[in-house]
């Protein structure tokens, strides 16, 4: 069966610890339970990060039977920080330093870490496909 992203809701819960309390989610009647939203939504995220790692890579390889590892662990990573970030920004919207500047709470979900391994999996186009021929017929 073909994966649809990387990571997994499973790794994303452990990595983090988080509860749908900390979204603020809460069951419905004769709806989603407060689990049922919350993995809806790391599934969501998960696949936003499907998204930023394939760009960032130059390619996907959710169509290989062999998706690296790091890969997941990447993608569990980013959600990781995107849940950082939502927590924190239901919480404390701006950050006061001193007694006068606000400024709103960092938003970054790709760190320089996170960037040094996605070096590592660079699809590269062999450099035959751009040699162009130059024989005559």
């Amino acid at each position: 069966m073909a994966l649809e992203y990387y990571g997994t809701v499973e790794s994303v819960l452990l990595y983090t610890g988080v509860k749908p309390a900390d979204f603020g989610l809460t069951s419905t009647t004769g709806g989603d339970t407060a689990e049922q939203k919350l993995n809806s939504l790391i599934t969501g995220w998960l696949r936003e990060a499907t998204d930023i790692i394939d760009r960032m890579i130059g390619g996907s390889y959710l169509t290989s039977d062999n998706v690296p590892p790091g890969l997941h662990n990447i993608a569990v990573r980013i959600v990781a920080n995107m849940c950082a970030q939502a927590i924190l920004r239901r919480e404390t919207p701006v950050i006061r330093i001193g007694e006068f500047a606000v400024r709103m709470t960092d938003d970054t979900i790709i760190t320089p870490a996170i960037m040094r391994d996605l070096s590592r999996y660079t699809k590269r186009i062999p450099l035959r496909s751009f040699v162009p021929n130059l024989q005559e017929d």
